[in-house]
């Protein structure tokens, strides 16, 4: 019998051993793929940088709002190309539940700052003409069947209207894809100019402030000059690179890269144990049989060999196990918040190779201890004391 056949029949032998040991090491698997796959969806934050986009909020908080002659004076300063502001109008569709990312945005500079969307030349015009005309990404205009013309009711949870209505009612302008704009796949851009002149509250104020670096400008020297501006005004500023603020979102979901180490540190004691354990059992539970083969001229080496391919066999189907779980999870939370960035789980090629790389070194150490101890017994003693 070969090798292959070997390992089999052995791992059948024992279903239920086979599966309670199988069943840690997926566990220990899915977490760490799991947080790999959300680190690979936040690693376009680092991409973020080559833009050379700065963004200012509130010192005291992103809540609090800043005024909007806060951008003309930024425009002012040396290495600045252009300023644009942005305010959360925080709204859902028909039900609480039912929510997106909704901008009011400065339509004459925003897209001076972002990449310019491709419109029709009627969506173009409707935009331009229509007070009410709000932009759309394709995914959330297939999410609810939305197309040019239509008139939809978003419901503010933060502005009311002047007549105290909460209920703000939009007309879609034009639909574009998120990635001409640097934006979340679900996203609404609404006219600011709109909203701060029928908004009940807070007019004259912004959100942040989005500053775009020229190509020959020292980021980091705009980026102090910015808060030094406003750091005795009634409205300090904090201002970060763009990356650095779409991470502050993730760090409210907690410590990443402290839960990575930890479920890491997990994994690898929960494999080194598991395959030390499981071999260990093995070569006590077989050991008449691992004699009769040495009897018949199975080498030492040959016997080590068929135990520690069954310990990288349920290692493998445990990892494969964790990966179809991990993809199939990613799909679901992908349908879930409809390819929201903010929870999203990627996984590629290249970290399935890695994991099994990972998986097979571990149990390959896991299993060095019981083969030492295999390679040190007296076989045929132990079929003479058997006999």
């Amino acid at each position: 019998m070969n090798l292959s056949g070997f390992v089999m029949r052995n791992l059948a032998r024992k279903p239920m051993h086979t599966a309670l040991t199988v069943i840690p090491i997926c566990v220990a698997f899915v977490g760490f793929t799991v947080i790999i796959g959300i680190g690979n969806a936040y690693d376009y934050e680092r991409e973020l940088d080559d833009a050379n986009r700065l963004v200012t909020i509130n010192r005291q908080s992103i809540i609090q709002p800043l005024m909007q002659t806060l951008p003309e004076r930024i425009k002012e300063l040396p290495g600045v190309n252009q300023v644009t502001y942005v305010t959360w109008f925080g709204g859902y569709h028909e039900q609480p539940d039912v929510r997106f990312a909704q901008y009011a945005i400065e339509q004459s500079t925003y897209f001076q700052v972002y990449n310019t969307v491709e419109l029709t030349p009627a969506e173009r015009r409707m935009w331009l003409d229509e007070p009410r005309a709000v932009l759309i990404t394709d995914q959330l205009a297939d999410r609810f069947n939305w197309r040019v013309g239509d008139l939809v009711t978003i419901t503010s949870t933060i502005w009311p209207q002047t007549n105290m209505d909460n209920r703000w009612q939009f007309v879609i302008g034009g639909i574009f894809s998120p990635e001409q704009a640097d934006t979340d796949p679900n996203a609404m851009f609404i006219k600011h100019d709109f909203l701060d002149k029928n908004r009940l509250f807070g007019r004259g104020t912004l959100s942040f402030a989005v500053t775009k670096v020229a190509p020959a400008g020292d980021v980091d020297m705009v980026q102090s000059a910015i808060d030094a501006i406003f750091a005795n005004s009634r409205t300090p500023t904090f201002t970060s690179r763009e990356s650095a603020f779409v991470e502050s979102f993730q760090r409210q979901l907690g410590d990443l890269s402290f839960v990575t180490r930890l479920v890491m540190a997990i994994v690898v004691m929960v494999v080194l144990l598991l395959t030390t354990s499981s071999l260990a059992q093995s070569i006590i539970e077989r050991r008449r049989e691992l004699s009769i083969l040495s009897a018949v001229g199975y080498s030492k080496l040959r016997l080590g060999s068929i135990l520690i391919a069954e310990v990288l066999a349920i290692v493998a189907g445990a990892v494969l196990l964790a990966l179809l779980f991990a993809q199939g999870l990613s799909w679901g939370i992908d349908r879930w918040t409809d390819g929201s960035q903010l929870l999203k789980i990627e996984l590629n090629a290249l970290d399935a190779v890695r994991i099994s790389l990972a998986a097979t070194l571990l149990g390959s150490i896991g299993s060095l201890a019981p083969l030492i101890q295999l390679f040190q017994t007296d076989l045929a003693g132990n079929l003479k004391a058997a006999t």
